[in-house]
C-alpha cells in the first residue's frame, strides 16, 4: 500500500508536514507498531523461507544393494585372479564292479567319506592332497555246508592330486582332476564254523589290514558358488586299488585288486593367501 493516504489524514488534522517516512504509514498487515520500543527484533541471518538441508543424502543410498563379488574373482579388470586355499569336506558312494579273486562278492556298494585340502594357484589350476574312507565291498563263502563266513573290505586312501579348470561362469566351474597315491585295506571277517558229531558250532572274528600299496583316481566335476567364499562341489569318477589278494595277517583273504566308480558331494570354503604364494 502507498503512504499518500496517511500523508494527507496528517495534513488534515494539521499536523506539521515535515518530511514523514512512508515506512511509518503503511497500513494494513505488516504495518510498523505503533510504539517502536516493542519491536522485536530478529536476527538478520535467519530466514522465513524453508531451511535448506546441511548435508546431502549419503552416495548410493538409493541404490541396490549389490551382491559381493565371489572370492575367486579378479579384484580389478585385468587383474590375476586370487590364488586361494580350498578345505573341502565330503560324502559319496563307492560302487565295485569287478569281481574278487577270492569268495563271492555280495555288495557292492558302500559310503564313502573324506576331506581335501587344495591350492589354487589361478582360476585354472589347483594342486592339493585328498584323503578318502571307503566301505569297499563284502565277500561270502558260498557251497560250503559246514561252514560259513563273511569279509567286509574297507579302504583308507592318501592322494596328492591336481585339476584343471578349463570352462568357468560366474558362479560355476568346471574341472577335471587327477590323483595318484597310497592305500591301505583292512579286512573283518565273521563266521560260523557248524559244530560234527555232536560238538557246537563255533564262532570266527578277526581283523586283519595291510600295507600301503597303489591306487589312482579320475574325476570330473562342478564347483558351484553358494556364497562369498563358500561352494558345493558334486563328481564322479573312477578309482582303482592294487591290493593283494594274499590272506592278510593270517585272518582273511585280501581284496585283491578292485576298480570302483566314485561318486561325491561336498562343500568347500576358500581363503585368500595371495600373499602368501605370489
Amino acid at each position: 500500500m502507498t503512504a499518500v493516504p496517511c500523508l494527507k489524514s496528517a495534513l488534515a488534522q494539521g499536523v506539521s508536514t515535515a518530511p514523514v517516512s512512508t515506512s511509518q504509514c503503511v497500513e494494513g498487515p505488516g504495518a510498523p507498531p505503533a510504539d517502536p520500543t516493542k519491536v522485536t527484533r530478529v536476527n538478520a541471518t535467519s530466514s522465513s523461507s524453508p531451511t535448506t538441508p546441511t548435508s546431502a543424502a549419503a552416495p548410493g543410498a538409493q541404490e541396490e544393494v549389490r551382491e559381493e563379488a565371489a572370492i575367486d574373482a579378479p579384484k580389478a579388470p585385468g587383474a590375476a585372479a586370487p590364488a586361494l586355499f580350498e578345505l573341502g569336506a565330503f560324502v559319496g558312494l563307492s560302487m565295485r564292479f569287478d569281481e574278487p579273486p577270492v569268495l563271492t562278492m555280495t555288495r557292492q556298494v558302500g559310503p564313502t567319506l573324506g576331506a581335501s585340502a587344495f591350492v589354487w594357484t589361478s582360476q585354472m589350476l589347483a594342486f592339493g592332497l585328498v584323503y578318502t574312507h571307503v566301505d569297499l565291498s563284502r565277500s561270502e563263502t558260498t557251497g560250503i555246508a559246514s561252514q560259513f563266513y563273511g569279509v567286509d573290505y574297507r579302504a583308507n586312501v592318501f592322494l596328492a592330486g591336481a585339476r584343471v579348470s578349463p570352462f568357468r561362469w560366474p558362479k560355476v566351474a568346471l574341472f577335471a582332476e587327477i590323483d595318484g597315491g597310497v592305500a591301505w585295506q583292512s579286512a573283518t571277517l565273521r563266521g560260523t564254523v557248524v559244530g560234527v558229531d555232536g560238538m557246537p558250532s563255533t564262532a570266527l572274528r578277526c581283523d586283519a589290514g595291510s600295507n600301503a600299496e597303489l591306487a589312482f583316481r579320475g574325476a570330473i566335476g562342478m564347483k558351484a558358488r553358494v556364497s562369498h567364499a563358500a561352494a558345493v562341489v558334486i563328481d564322479a569318477g573312477f578309482m582303482g586299488y592294487r591290493f593283494s589278494s594274499d590272506v592278510q595277517g593270517g585272518c582273511a583273504p585280501g581284496a585283491g585288486t578292485a576298480q570302483t566308480l566314485l561318486i561325491r558331494a561336498g562343500l568347500t570354503y576358500d581363503v585368500d593367501v595371495t600373499r602368501f604364494v605370489r
